[in-house]
């Protein structure tokens, strides 16, 4: 672990454009329950994340630094041949039971938490009377991030200077949403 530890840090200090949430000396993933990152651009990211599944009565998430290893790691490869351009596209290879959530900038500045507001702003498009996004609307990043049966979750964040939104946070979550379900 040791090893693991000393080799993220002079990746990082030598100029990787990585974050991941499980360089924490939280343990392994997989299981839920690591610690979250405290520092950096993935800093009260599950915050964020509880606190808008709190405003609908959903349980917290728990950290999951598998699942944070595995969405920085789809990161760090910058992919981007996919309509629309410019910014990381989504992980095509992601286990059945895993959903993800995608969103990019073109400003350093960006974070996780700025991810998790975008995401969270697409509740406006969503009606649960009717169990669908508003015509010509997308919220099923904001319905992943509620879904009641959801217990984990892990984001990776990197930046890939070749692509116009360079700044890519990624939150992969377990279970994932079931469409055409209620999220809670």
């Amino acid at each position: 672990m040791r090893v693991l530890f000393v080799f993220w840090v002079l990746v990082l200090a030598c100029g990787g454009g990585s974050v991941r949430g499980d360089v924490d000396g939280g343990g392994g993933g997989g299981g839920g329950g690591d610690a979250p990152p405290v520092d950096g651009k993935l800093a009260g990211v599950l915050e964020a994340h509880n606190a808008v599944r709190a405003s609908h009565g959903q349980a917290p998430l728990v950290w999951d630094s598998g699942l944070a290893a595995m969405a920085a790691a789809w990161l760090e490869q910058c992919v981007d041949v996919q309509v629309p351009f410019g910014g990381v596209d989504e992980n095509p290879h992601l286990p059945d039971d895993v959903g993800h959530n995608e969103r990019g900038s073109p400003f350093l500045s960006y974070t996780g938490k700025d991810a998790v507001r975008g995401w969270a702003s697409a509740e406006q498009q969503y009606s649960y009377s009717t169990n669908y996004c508003v015509v010509n609307g997308y919220c099923a990043d904001y319905l992943q991030m509620v879904w009641g049966t959801t217990t984990q979750v892990g984001c990776g964040y990197h930046y890939c200077p070749a692509l116009p939104s360079g700044v890519s946070v990624a939150c992969y979550y377990r279970p994932r949403m079931i469409p055409g379900q209620r999220p809670y």
